[in-house]
């Protein structure tokens, strides 16, 4: 994205400011340019041109394809990608970041030059947002590619759903990435292969796999060398569930520092199996197609009581399924104050269900503790309504009820909460939750990669 500050230098007279400026100043500058941009800036005087061969200025790349502009289409700007090329051809050997969303054919081709000229990366973001079939032979340039970089700290893959070569094929990463790999993410893809070379990364500390890739063995490895993090992702219309059995979690939960966050698609009924009382679960979120039975949820989660810190329900469908508006508010708001008082651990909680503003103030009463609260304006009733089956201290219903109209609900929240808070906008709930919990954003509603259409 071109940068308005920046945009004017070019061909006019700098301030004595600009070039007073240090090359590695400047260089630390243009390091958050586009590379585009920062090609730019040679045409500004000399100075400038030399402070380009830093190799700071080149540490980071990112490629986005036509995410980058929405006020004109760059798939169809071949000198970008002539421009893109050129600077990875000239640069690329200082390249140690990089991120390549392959979402046009021109995006192949950037790659391309990527694997050709790099060696020394240290973190790589790949992701395949389904708008366009790999080319052929691409596998194996992304193969080649992680053969080659064998300095890499962080690996994160999404939509790369090649078919391997041969049954069991091992992953392209593992004993030569296993002194320096610390952060895998694996997320639809390499469907087929097998993770059996995922062992050799014993310094590994998050790990994020889709549900059919989570094996006993490979997870007790890790967890007894460095593992911290597991995050598992699944979607059952499209993954064979593979439970680990109970007797497996309780001897995974032997590793204390072993965290387990589940990021779940939920096409119907939730599997109440895939929850074993054992599994050290710290983060649940869920994209729901159905309203969910929350008061049999609040049950299973009982059993991360003192272990669940974030809660976050994306309901694609609210508030379109809502037809029995009263009934499903009180069993729905009922349930929420139930899990806030069995997981007091919470700090997260996000809310897309329809909810009665004394139900929001009785939360952040009963867990003062909460440091993210996400709530849709649209779907909030302003009302004072506490069902009898509600159980909870009268000073919280006295709360509630001093507080519940519209005027004076997020004065009395951001009271409790110890910070400004309000309820946020649709666009806003759909990027806050993406962003803080590695979600994508699409035109209407949150989903998880998987290539699969949601709505």
């Amino acid at each position: 994205m071109e940068d308005i500050h920046l945009k004017g230098l070019i061909g006019t007279k700098m301030s004595p400011l600009w070039e007073a400026l240090p090359e590695v100043t400047l260089a630390s500058i243009f390091s958050y340019l586009h590379p585009r941009e920062r090609l730019k800036m040679k045409y500004v005087c000399q100075a400038w041109h030399r402070v380009l061969t830093v190799p700071q200025v080149w540490k980071y790349f990112t490629h986005l394809g036509d995410n980058e502009c929405t006020e004109s289409n760059l798939s169809q700007d071949e000198s970008l990608k002539l421009d893109l090329i050129s600077c990875i051809n000239d640069y690329g050997r200082h390249f140690r970041h990089v991120k390549v969303t392959f979402c046009d054919s021109d995006s192949f081709d950037i790659f391309t030059a990527i694997s050709n000229v790099c060696s020394n990366i240290e973190s790589i973001a790949l992701c395949n947002d389904g708008k366009i079939a790999f080319p052929k032979g691409f596998r194996s340039l992304i193969h080649d590619f992680l053969q080659k970089n064998i300095h890499l700290k962080t690996v994160q893959m999404r939509g790369l759903t090649f078919t391997p070569a041969s049954n069991n094929d091992p992953l392209p990463i593992g004993l030569q990435h296993c002194q320096t790999l610390q952060k895998l993410s694996l997320v639809n893809s390499f469907p087929s292969y097998s993770v059996s070379s995922l062992m050799y990364l014993v310094h590994l500390r998050e790990l994020a796999l889709d549900y059919n890739h989570v094996h006993y063995s490979l997870i007790k490895h890790l967890a007894g060398a460095s593992l911290t993090k597991l995050s598992i992702r699944l979607h059952p219309k499209k993954q064979r569930l593979n439970n680990l059995s109970e007797e497996q979690w309780q001897d995974l939960a032997r590793h204390k520092q072993l965290r387990v966050y589940f990021h779940v698609k939920v096409l119907g009924d939730l599997d109440e199996d895939l929850f074993k009382p054992s599994i050290p679960l710290v983060s649940l979120v869920l994209m729901t197609l159905t309203s969910l039975h929350y008061d049999k949820l609040c049950d299973t989660l009982a059993n991360y009581g003192n272990t669940l810190e974030e809660f976050v329900d994306y309901n694609v469908l609210a508030p379109s399924c809502r037809h029995d508006e009263e009934d499903v508010t009180s069993s729905y708001n009922t349930s929420i104050v139930k899990m806030v008082q069995t997981c007091p651990r919470l700090h997260t909680l996000g809310m897309r269900d329809v909810l009665s503003s004394s139900t929001l103030l009785i939360v952040v009463f009963l867990n003062k503790k909460l440091q993210n609260v996400y709530v849709q304006a649209e779907m909030v009733r302003f009302r004072f309504h506490v069902p009898d089956e509600m159980l909870v201290p009268q000073e919280a219903i006295d709360f509630a009820q001093a507080n519940w109209t519209e005027e004076r609900m997020a004065t009395a929240v951001s009271s409790c909460l110890g910070r400004e808070w309000n309820l946020m906008s649709k666009n806003d709930y759909v990027e806050t939750v993406a962003k803080e919990h590695d979600l994508i954003v699409g035109k209407r509603h949150i989903y998880f990669i998987d290539n699969s259409n949601s709505c």
